[in-house]
């Protein structure tokens, strides 16, 4: 399940951690345009990687979703 993470809240840097290390995606609700330069530079990032060699990706995998 892809976490849902509101703004808004309190805890939402702690939120985004533990979606980044435990599934490797989140989606956003609440967001200010502040924040719109940080989402455009993780969809670069993400694009980066996801356009490597399968090899390289899959010395990132995480084994313990479910």
């Amino acid at each position: 399940m892809i976490p849902i993470i509101d703004f808004r809240s309190k805890n939402c840097v702690e939120e985004m951690r533990n979606a980044y290390t435990n599934c490797g995606f989140a989606v956003f609700t609440h967001v200010y345009d502040e924040w719109l330069s940080e989402f455009s530079d993780w969809k670069l990032l993400m694009d980066e990687f996801f356009s490597l060699p399968l090899d390289v990706k899959q010395k990132y995998a995480y084994s313990g979703v479910k």
